[in-house]
């Protein structure tokens, strides 16, 4: 009897001990279940390499895309192109379907000398809104700059048409005029710009650069000072500036301008190659090649630096260097008349007679009236080079 109890004492205790360590596992299992995924491991301290990274945040929004558009205008009114552009960029990549994202990024790129991506960017938003006259207008903008004079005028047209008080409309307008060498309708667009934006920087450029055109300087000088009064951290306006300096020989007054665009926006390498080419009217050839060399190094791919570089490496008689920068501005730029005459230059000084005549042929044809190319094939035919050294 005794000894029964025992035993069925003893089934009980092993029967309780099974239950508790059952429980003590199942207790054990759900604290490891509790934990977040990359803490379940050993040591529970250290996440498994195997362990999947956290969730992704949120989609992006239409307002993430506005957010970014605020802050590129922000940073353009401030001048600051390089960081706007990567903040309109941003806008675009988190609404693709947002035109004035896409608009404003083109404007900038414009800025930048980025001239293929402007020209793309615009498209883009005037596809996506074709009643968008900001975005017609910056196509305009785009389309000039990148020397497609008949196209930046249809666009600008476009822009008038769609809002006829838009400052930049009537701007780009005059602008893609001056360009046709269409005098009465740029002067005409030119002042309808300014009468309209009387504050907008842009429409006294334009203004200004119809009047350059004209050789009218003095009051080119006027228009250009009122725009950078209105917008002082625009390297472009500065650019102008120091243009018409250089043109009327006043080169402290030019080399400053320059500098100045050069510090506001030393990506672009047209201020370089303005600076340089103070330089050059200088007869500071070594200098102006220093600057033209910067501006081959800001942008590798600007064709206007490459044969600016190719004139400085002849006029100081370094020939095959000179042939070698001209042949790479018209690799990027095939239909230049006046580098192919100097690259015919650079080879008939080289005695490459065939390939010089080629050179100033091809430079004919673009240009029947180039005096450089007649030159050349007459040296070839026998005639005496000129005196000086041809220039551009």
């Amino acid at each position: 009897m005794y000894f029964g109890r025992r035993q069925g004492s003893s089934c009980l205790i092993r029967l309780g001990a099974a239950i508790l360590a059952v429980v003590v596992v199942l207790a054990g299992l759900y604290v490891v279940l509790s934990l977040p995924i990359y803490l379940r491991g050993s040591p529970l301290t250290q996440p498994s390499i195997t362990s999947p990274p956290p969730q992704p945040s949120p989609s992006a929004t239409p307002q993430d895309a506005s957010l970014r558009l605020a802050k590129g205008d922000e940073l353009f009114k401030e001048g600051k192109i390089v960081q706007a552009a990567a903040e309109y960029e941003a806008a675009t990549q988190l609404d693709p379907q947002n035109a004035v994202a896409f608009a404003r990024w083109s404007r900038s790129l414009s800025l930048l000398n980025r001239m293929e991506k402007a020209v793309a960017a615009a498209k883009q938003a005037v596809s996506l809104d074709k009643q968008n006259a900001e975005a017609w207008a910056n196509l305009a903008l785009a389309y000039d700059w990148s020397e497609e004079y008949k196209e930046a005028l249809q666009a600008a047209l476009r822009a008038v048409d769609l809002d006829p008080k838009l400052p930049e409309a009537h701007a780009y307008l005059a602008e893609a005029y001056a360009d046709l060498v269409r005098w009465e309708q740029a002067i005409e667009a030119g002042n309808r710009a300014v009468q309209i934006g009387p504050d907008n920087a842009e429409a006294h450029r334009a203004l200004g650069y119809v009047l350059e055109s004209q050789g009218k300087y003095e009051a080119a000088l006027a228009e250009y000072r009122r725009a950078v009064e209105l917008a002082p951290n625009f390297a472009h306006l500065y650019r102008r500036l120091g243009a018409i300096y250089r043109v009327r020989g006043e080169y402290d007054l030019a080399i400053a301008q320059f500098q100045k665009a050069i510090e506001l926006l030393p990506v672009d390498p047209r201020g370089y190659e303005g600076l340089g080419r103070v330089y050059y009217s200088q007869e500071k050839y070594e200098q102006a090649q220093v600057q033209f060399q910067k501006a081959v190094d800001a942008d590798p791919n600007y064709a206007s630096a490459h044969a600016y570089l190719g004139w400085t490496y002849y006029i100081q008689q370094d020939y095959p260097k000179a042939t070698a920068a001209f042949q790479r501005s018209l690799q990027l730029k095939p239909a230049q008349p006046l580098t192919l005459a100097g690259l015919g230059w650079s080879l008939y000084q080289s005695r490459m007679l065939a390939e010089a005549k080629s050179a100033f042929a091809k430079a004919l044809e673009l240009d029947p009236k180039l005096d450089l190319a007649r030159q050349g094939l007459a040296a070839i035919e026998g005639a005496p080079p000129p005196s000086a050294s041809p220039t551009p």
